[in-house]
Protein backbone atom coordinates (compact mmCIF):
# COMPACT_ATOMS: atom_id res chain seq x y z
CA UNK A 1 0.00 0.00 0.00
CA UNK A 2 2.61 2.39 0.60
CA UNK A 3 4.22 1.85 -2.72
CA UNK A 4 0.62 2.91 -4.50
CA UNK A 5 0.03 5.75 -2.42
CA UNK A 6 3.35 7.46 -2.11
CA UNK A 7 4.88 6.41 -5.35
CA UNK A 8 8.64 7.12 -3.25
CA UNK A 9 10.56 6.86 -6.99
CA UNK A 10 11.23 9.36 -9.43
CA UNK A 11 10.38 7.30 -12.44
CA UNK A 12 7.14 5.57 -12.88
CA UNK A 13 7.96 2.49 -14.48
CA UNK A 14 10.21 1.38 -11.22
CA UNK A 15 7.00 2.49 -9.00
CA UNK A 16 4.79 0.53 -11.25
CA UNK A 17 7.24 -2.89 -11.21
CA UNK A 18 7.00 -2.51 -7.26
CA UNK A 19 3.82 -2.68 -6.52
CA UNK A 20 3.80 -5.92 -9.09
CA UNK A 21 6.56 -6.99 -7.22
CA UNK A 22 4.48 -6.29 -3.92
CA UNK A 23 1.52 -7.83 -4.90
CA UNK A 24 3.42 -10.79 -5.91
CA UNK A 25 4.69 -11.36 -2.46
CA UNK A 26 1.53 -10.85 -0.44
CA UNK A 27 0.05 -13.28 -3.15
CA UNK A 28 3.06 -16.44 -2.64
CA UNK A 29 2.83 -15.25 1.46
CA UNK A 30 -1.26 -16.55 0.93
CA UNK A 31 0.02 -19.45 -1.14
CA UNK A 32 2.06 -20.16 1.78
CA UNK A 33 -0.46 -21.00 4.51
CA UNK A 34 -2.30 -23.82 2.08
CA UNK A 35 0.90 -25.49 2.31
CA UNK A 36 -0.19 -25.63 6.43
CA UNK A 37 -2.49 -28.38 8.35
CA UNK A 38 -4.70 -25.87 7.26
CA UNK A 39 -5.23 -27.76 3.85
CA UNK A 40 -6.01 -31.10 4.45
CA UNK A 41 -5.99 -32.52 0.93
CA UNK A 42 -2.84 -33.42 -0.69
CA UNK A 43 -4.17 -32.24 -4.23
CA UNK A 44 -5.21 -29.08 -3.08
CA UNK A 45 -1.72 -28.77 -1.69
CA UNK A 46 -0.52 -29.71 -5.42
CA UNK A 47 -2.20 -27.32 -6.98
CA UNK A 48 -1.74 -24.51 -5.05
CA UNK A 49 1.92 -25.40 -6.30
CA UNK A 50 1.27 -24.75 -9.59
CA UNK A 51 -0.86 -21.61 -9.01
CA UNK A 52 2.62 -20.24 -7.30
CA UNK A 53 4.36 -21.14 -10.45
CA UNK A 54 1.84 -19.44 -12.19
CA UNK A 55 2.14 -16.19 -10.27
CA UNK A 56 5.80 -16.08 -10.00
CA UNK A 57 6.20 -16.57 -14.04
CA UNK A 58 3.85 -13.64 -14.56
CA UNK A 59 5.61 -11.74 -12.21
CA UNK A 60 9.34 -12.40 -14.15
CA UNK A 61 6.95 -12.26 -17.04
CA UNK A 62 6.11 -8.51 -16.20
CA UNK A 63 10.12 -7.97 -15.64
CA UNK A 64 11.14 -9.52 -18.63
CA UNK A 65 8.90 -7.50 -20.72
CA UNK A 66 9.85 -4.27 -19.64
CA UNK A 67 13.40 -5.04 -20.15
CA UNK A 68 12.68 -5.60 -23.38
CA UNK A 69 10.69 -2.65 -23.76
CA UNK A 70 13.44 -0.89 -22.71
CA UNK A 71 16.53 -2.38 -24.77
CA UNK A 72 14.29 -2.16 -28.04
CA UNK A 73 13.57 1.85 -27.54
CA UNK A 74 17.25 2.65 -26.26
CA UNK A 75 18.39 0.98 -29.57
CA UNK A 76 15.82 2.69 -31.63
CA UNK A 77 17.02 6.42 -30.10
CA UNK A 78 20.81 5.34 -30.51
CA UNK A 79 20.15 4.64 -34.07
CA UNK A 80 18.36 7.74 -34.68
CA UNK A 81 21.45 10.08 -32.86
CA UNK A 82 23.70 7.94 -35.03
CA UNK A 83 21.25 9.46 -38.25
CA UNK A 84 21.06 12.21 -37.33
CA UNK A 85 24.59 12.75 -36.06
CA UNK A 86 25.37 11.37 -40.09
CA UNK A 87 23.31 14.04 -41.66
CA UNK A 88 24.52 16.75 -39.43
CA UNK A 89 28.16 15.74 -40.45
CA UNK A 90 27.42 15.58 -44.43
CA UNK A 91 25.47 19.06 -43.82
CA UNK A 92 28.65 20.49 -42.36
CA UNK A 93 30.90 18.86 -45.20
CA UNK A 94 28.46 20.45 -47.76
CA UNK A 95 29.33 23.80 -45.89
CA UNK A 96 32.78 23.40 -45.98
CA UNK A 97 32.73 23.04 -49.71
CA UNK A 98 30.14 25.57 -50.57
CA UNK A 99 31.43 28.31 -48.21
CA UNK A 100 34.58 30.22 -47.68
CA UNK A 101 36.70 29.77 -44.84
CA UNK A 102 35.70 32.90 -43.49
CA UNK A 103 31.83 33.00 -43.94
CA UNK A 104 31.78 29.37 -42.60
CA UNK A 105 33.52 31.08 -39.34
CA UNK A 106 30.49 33.37 -39.49
CA UNK A 107 27.58 30.72 -39.68
CA UNK A 108 29.29 28.38 -37.34
CA UNK A 109 29.10 30.88 -34.64
CA UNK A 110 26.28 32.12 -35.68
CA UNK A 111 24.38 29.30 -34.72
Amino acid sequence: MYFAYFRPFVDRKVNTQEIVNECTTILVSYHIICFTDFVKEASSKFMMGYSIIVVISLNMSYGLFQLIYDLVRQFRLYILRKKMLKKDKEIRKHMFKKYSPHALKTIVSAG
